[in-house]
Parts: structure tokens; sequence; C-alpha cells
């Protein structure tokens, strides 16, 4: 089974994107694209299976609450 997701993230396009350009990596089941805008980045995923969506769902989005907590300091 094939799955996609996308997560939309407002904030600093650069910033953000330059925090995952280490992750950016082709993987057997999992990949993900960083597409830039304006305002916001757009996390495009594509997965193989359930189990790899959720895996890289949640390393994004615990890359981005550690960018979130910095940010503040």
């Amino acid at each position: 089974m094939k799955l996609n997701a996308v997560i939309k993230v407002y904030g600093d396009p650069n910033a953000i994107s330059a925090c995952f350009k280490p992750e950016l990596m082709d993987r057997k089941r999992a990949n993900f694209k960083i597409i830039e805008k304006e305002d916001y980045v757009l996390f495009e995923i594509e997965t193989k299976d359930s189990a790899a969506l959720r895996a890289t769902f949640n390393g994004i989005t615990k890359l981005l609450t550690v960018y979130e907590k910095l940010e503040g300091v």
C-alpha cells in the first residue's frame, strides 16, 4: 500500500528547511521532500506502509518541536 501525507508549517521557510536538509536521503520505505513557500514550508511524505508513515511523521514533528523550543531562546 502506498501512503502520502502533507504537513504545512508556518514560519521562516529558510530556517525550517535548513534544519531538515541533513534528513533528506533516500530510504527504502519512506521519503519526504521540502517545498519552501513565501511564509510556510510543505513537507510531502510518501511511504510504502503505515508504520513508515508514522515513523516519518514522528521524526518530522520531533525535529519541529526542537526548532520551536530553540526559536524562543
